[in-house]
């Protein structure tokens, strides 16, 4: 071959083709080299560079795995000791000596017991740690000992059956914690408090361990360090404990010596040009004889490197000379695909880690990694499996469905316990074939695959779910790919599990965990959403606001849990009443908001009130809670856009005035907003908010209506009656503020007060001589189902020294048949203090006078209706008769209240009354005015 290159190359034409060859070949292919070796040297750097951060990364999550694995391992210590069992022997110590060099356990009133190793001292602990503890959490501290500081692990034992409690204390072994051992020649370092050591691979002064620390620099990026005449590449990652254990963040050092580490690269750099020379020369030799044999070749090699250069993994150089061309084809295709699996792995992997990072959805994350594992992995059919909820037992299944990957279904299956089971037992992966019957494997099978690689997907030994790879052949799947599915499904399982976290946060954070409803917070978003879209389209938007109608009974008679299964039975039924793109959702308490759409403006009034009918309507059959049937009502308020209001929150106000308006007629019914209600609301809200204030001010008052005797024509007693000047507004009337009153519950207090001033004024009078006679108050519903009622009238009595029989109670019917064994059994009470009671309003109520015999009464007051009637209406006239025949025959004196007339007054005479009540007699009179009243009658 020589010979025969020396002779080609005597000729003129074989100088020719020589010098053509270098001019046409050689000069093109060094070019190619070089800009090739720049490209392919900086490949391997990165990949070097990259591979460290990776190292360093997998040195921290590995000690934060190891962390898990201790504080599991003390949560089953610390239940034994909870139940007692303290002696730890055999295999469990052995197993807990492998992992602590001591665990002590510290209990309230009790010596503390080193259960392995050496004793451990209590930690101090910061109050946001001692609040970690209390809270079940484990928590980690720094603690310092003759060789440095070390990591404290502790955790609280909860109160049990025994009603011990204390803190198990523990220091983990160093070595089974970090494992740094394997490290080496490298260095590889755990560091706490800027540059104290924790644990090291090799021995490390602390002199050079700070100057480690300051050449570092931030985290995850890569530095140089020489130290003992050895060059090391450094990088640091930090170890985050503030989140689950509320300890120190702890740096992961790693060094790798520049040798070692840039071997490949070394090796390349020595290895690409002696190639490069030795082809060179080959080719020279022989250029005369094979130069276009072999020019091809090299033309191919050249447009492989241009691809390499561009980014172009994929396609190889295919060359079958049978020579030394052949064979660098084949290590240049090797080489490509290697870098294509790096690259292609490092991008999935950073793309992982943002979808971690990120808030798309799990479909999202689990297409993107079927996407990349057929690029990946040579299989027919890819299956991934994602188990939801708290049992991990539904899952959805997503599979290709042909062979170019691009269409993917999904559908929900369950779980059978033994292969959820299956799923959590440790390994990493295993292999199955036709035989399997696993019901995730079903869809797979039905498409022709008869063999599997199973990698199920772990978090803390719970299964979250699977990737599968079916194939109709044996699955070729070499170690080194499967080292890195590995690696993908372990970062598959923490994105899956972080985006259930994320969905978990997001559904409590938008959704009524009671009702299952939208929350105020989405119902704002939407009804935004739904501002927008009648805006833009011109159609038409209405808000109903529903409350529900006297819903604090049962609270206040079956409890607030039933409250809270009542509330969830009304928010089914108004949901079904409702159209599928309408919005339900609960405002808080009672109170829900309904948002409802239409194409026309024009048609919205009237969908409103056929969905509010519905609801209603809805809401008037029965519920069955608990065996008892409960019947619900709503008051609902609706204000249309545009025609009410433009804006979310004024929309909101006027449907709440609405709603208080339709409560206001009657309830049960609903109500459209009207231009005045709000202003209304508004002077409700401020004359209550004033009423708080009234009775500090001093600016409540009682006037007093004479009763007059229609045996002797004196007066005999008087009712007292409140009134309010308020300092701006003036007088203001009763009935008017006695209802803010009676909603806001000042009601009590009022009374209270009118009773105690009533008392005061009946003890004051008795002192000017102005006797026989009595002082009646009107007892709100509020005052009488007070259970300390009775004590705080008992105590009145006292600190006034009124005599009881001057103070009478006016007590409606209604009132006092709520109830009417517990009205009994406190009208005798008030009986047995000496003060009369009076029934008010008899005859609009029960008018019953069966319950007056059980009942300790001495009066009734008709109620003013009947005396407006009479003498004109005949049917009047009778029955208030026969109200006073009766009540005389009981023993029963009879108030006739409302005079008004001259013919009324003369009718009530003839009736047959005791004493008599209205404007005709006398007015409401000031103390004074009564005096004078009193003395001139």
């Amino acid at each position: 071959m020589i010979k025969a290159s020396r002779h080609t190359l005597a000729s003129k034409v074989g100088r020719r083709i020589f010098t053509l060859f270098i001019l046409a070949a050689f000069l093109p292919v060094v070019l190619i080299s070089i800009i090739s070796y720049d490209y392919i040297r900086d490949q391997i750097s990165e990949g070097v560079r990259q591979q460290i951060r990776t190292e360093t990364r997998n040195l921290g999550l590995n000690a934060f795995d190891r962390l898990l694995t201790l504080e599991g391992a003390m949560e089953v210590t610390a239940t034994d000791a909870l139940h007692g069992e303290m002696a730890i022997s055999g295999t469990r110590k052995e197993w807990l000596n492998s992992m602590f060099e001591g665990m002590t356990l510290y209990e309230e009133g009790a010596q503390a017991v080193t259960l392995v190793g050496d004793p451990v001292a209590r930690p101090a602990m910061t109050p946001e740690q001692a609040a970690h503890i209390d809270a079940g959490g484990s928590v980690i501290t720094v603690g310092t000992g003759t060789h440095g500081p070390y990591l404290v692990m502790t955790r609280t034992l909860a109160s049990g059956e025994s009603g011990s409690s204390g803190l198990l204390v523990t220091r983990p072994r160093a070595g089974y914690l970090w494992n740094f051992a394997v490290y080496r020649p490298a260095l590889a370092c755990a560091v706490v408090h800027q540059s104290s050591q924790l644990a090291c691979s090799s021995s490390i002064s602390e002199r050079e361990l700070d100057r480690l620390m300051a050449i570092s620099g931030k985290a995850g990026e890569l530095h140089a360090w020489q130290y003992n005449n050895t060059n090391y590449a450094v990088n640091s990652w930090s170890l985050f404990l503030a989140g689950r254990f509320e300890g120190e963040n702890v740096d992961i050092l790693l060094a790798e010596p520049v040798e070692n580490a840039f071997l490949a690269y070394n090796s390349f750099k020595a290895i690409f040009p002696r190639a490069l020379i030795v082809t060179i020369l080959i080719v020279a030799v022989l250029s005369i004889s094979y130069i276009r044999k072999h020019l091809e070749p090299l033309e191919k090699l050249a447009f492989g490197m241009q691809r390499i250069r561009d980014g172009n993994f994929k396609e190889t150089v295919d060359i079958r000379s049978g020579d030394e061309f052949q064979t660098l084809a084949e290590s240049f295709n090797q080489m490509s695909e290697r870098i294509d699996d790096q690259i292609a792995t490092l991008e999935l992997m950073s793309s992982i880690d943002r979808l971690i990072l990120s808030a798309v959805d799990v479909d999202h994350v689990v297409r993107t990694l079927m996407n990349y594992l057929h690029n990946f992995a040579a299989s027919d059919h890819i299956a991934v499996l994602t188990l939801t909820g708290e049992d991990r037992k539904l899952g959805r299944l997503y599979f290709n469905t042909d062979p170019a990957f691009r269409e993917i279904d999904s559908h929900e299956i369950h779980i059978p316990d033994p292969e959820r089971v299956e799923l959590a037992l440790p390994g990493t992966s295993f292999r199955v074939d036709d035989l399997c019957n696993r019901s995730y494997l079903q869809r797979l099978r039905g498409l022709g695959d008869r063999h599997f690689i199973v990698l199920p997907l772990r978090t803390q030994e719970q299964p979250i779910g699977m990737i599968c790879m079916g194939n109709a052949g044996t699955l070729q799947i070499g170690d080194r790919k499967l080292g890195t599915l590995h690696e993908i499904a372990n970062r598959i399982s923490v994105a899956l599990l972080n985006k259930e976290s994320e969905e978990k946060l997001f559904y409590q954070a938008h959704f009524d965990v009671l009702t299952n409803l939208p929350n105020r917070y989405l119902l704002r978003d939407r009804l935004e959403q739904a501002l927008g879209r009648a805006e833009r389209t011109n159609s038409g938007m209405a808000l109903l606001f529903v409350d529900l109608d006297r819903f604090k009974s049962i609270n206040d008679s079956l409890g607030h849990t039933a409250g809270d299964e009542m509330l969830g039975l009304v928010a089914e039924r108004m949901a079904a009443s409702i159209r599928d793109y309408d919005t339900l959702a609960r405002f808080g308490g009672d109170e829900f908001v309904v948002i409802a759409e239409e194409p026309s403006p024009h048609d919205i009034a009237e969908r409103a009130s056929i969905l509010a009918r519905r609801i209603l309507e809805s809401l008037n059959e029965p519920f069955t809670l608990r065996g008892r049937q409960l019947y619900a009502a709503a008051s609902i308020g609706v204000a249309v856009f545009p025609h009410d209001a433009r804006s979310a929150d004024d929309l909101l106000k006027f449907a709440d005035s609405a709603m208080y308006q339709a409560k206001s007629t009657g309830r049960n019914t609903f109500c459209f907003y009207e231009s005045g209600m709000n202003a209304d609301l508004l002077e409700h809200m401020d004359l209550g908010a004033a009423l708080r204030h009234a009775l500090e001010r001093d600016e409540l008052m009682l006037v007093y209506q004479p009763k007059i005797s229609c045996r002797t024509r004196r007066p005999i007693g008087a009712e007292a009656l409140v009134r309010w000047n308020h300092p701006t507004r003036g007088e203001i009337s009763p009935a008017d503020f006695i209802p803010i009153a009676e909603e806001t519950g000042l009601i009590r207090d009022i009374g209270e007060w009118v009773l105690r001033r009533a008392a005061s004024q009946a003890r004051a009078w008795t002192h000017l001589g102005i006797e026989g006679f009595h002082i009646a108050v009107n007892l709100s519903a509020a005052q009488f189902k007070q259970v300390e009622f009775c004590a705080r009238l008992e105590s009145i009595l006292a600190e006034t020294g009124v005599a009881p029989a001057n103070l009478e109670l006016e007590i409606t019917e209604s009132v006092t048949m709520e109830d009417f064994e517990r009205s009994s059994g406190i009208l005798k009470k008030l009986h047995a203090l000496g003060v009369s009671i009076s029934i008010d309003d008899f005859g609009t109520g029960y008018s019953s006078f069966s319950y007056l015999q059980q009942f300790n009464v001495h009066r009734l007051k008709v109620d003013q209706s009947f005396i407006a009637a009479i003498p004109d209406n005949p049917n009047s006239v009778s029955i208030v008769k026969a109200i006073i025949a009766l009540a005389h025959t009981l023993g029963l004196d009879v108030t006739a209240e409302g005079i008004e007339t001259q013919p009324q007054y003369d009718c009530a005479m003839e009736s047959g009354f005791d004493e008599l009540q209205g404007y005709f007699l006398c007015g409401p009179l000031a103390p004074e005015e009564f005096e004078r009243y009193c003395a001139a009658a």
